[in-house]
C-alpha cells in the first residue's frame, strides 16, 4: 500500500525536476521508462503465447482434417501467414504505444517496420497462385522495398545506441 502511495510522489517530484542540459532526458522519462518497457515486455509475450497457441491449433486441426478426419466446424482454419500477421500488428500497435514514453523519433522506426513486415505477409498469404494479378505484386514488391529502405534508414541514421557499439569495437 505505502508503494501506492509513492507512485503520485514520485510523478510529482519527476515532473518538477529541472534539467541540467538539452542533451540530459527529463526525470519523467527516467522515472516511468523502465515501468512502460516491463510492461511492453509482457504484453508481447503474451501475444507470442497466444499466437504460438493460435498456430498449434491451426496445425492440429490441418493434420487432423488431412487425416482423413471430418473438420471442426466450429474452429475456422486461417492461414498461418495471417494469424502471424495479425500478431504483428498487435505486437506493433504496443510498440507505438511505448513509443510515447521514449524521448525522439528514434523509436518509431522499428514498430514501423514490424507493421510493414505484418502487412506484407498479409498480402502473401491471400495470393490466389492460379490467378495471379500484376497490380498486385507491384504493391508487395513497392512493400518489400519500403522495407528495405527502412532497414537502411534505421541502420545509418536513427540508432544512436549503435554508436555506444561501434565505439567498443574501435
Amino acid at each position: 500500500m505505502n508503494r501506492i502511495k509513492s507512485v503520485p510522489q514520485q510523478f510529482w517530484v519527476a515532473f518538477n525536476t529541472k534539467r541540467l542540459s538539452e542533451d540530459e532526458e527529463h526525470a519523467l522519462y527516467q522515472t516511468y521508462r523502465p515501468w512502460a518497457e516491463s510492461l511492453r515486455i509482457t504484453i508481447q509475450m503474451l501475444i507470442g503465447c497466444v499466437l504460438g497457441i493460435a498456430v498449434l491449433i491451426d496445425s492440429i486441426v490441418f493434420l487432423y482434417s488431412s487425416l482423413g478426419g471430418s473438420p471442426a466446424q466450429s474452429i475456422v482454419q486461417f492461414n498461418p501467414l495471417d494469424i502471424i500477421a495479425y500478431g504483428l500488428f498487435f505486437s506493433t500497435g504496443v510498440d507505438l504505444a511505448y513509443m510515447l514514453f521514449t524521448p525522439g523519433p528514434d523509436e518509431a522506426i522499428d514498430p514501423v517496420m514490424t507493421g510493414l513486415a505484418a502487412t506484407i505477409l498479409l498480402g502473401v498469404g491471400k495470393i490466389d497462385y492460379k490467378h495471379l494479378q500484376l497490380e498486385y505484386g507491384i504493391i508487395l514488391f513497392l512493400a518489400i522495398a519500403g522495407l528495405a529502405g527502412l532497414f537502411a534508414t534505421r541502420k545509418f541514421l536513427f540508432h544512436p545506441s549503435n554508436k555506444n557499439k561501434v565505439n567498443k569495437k574501435n
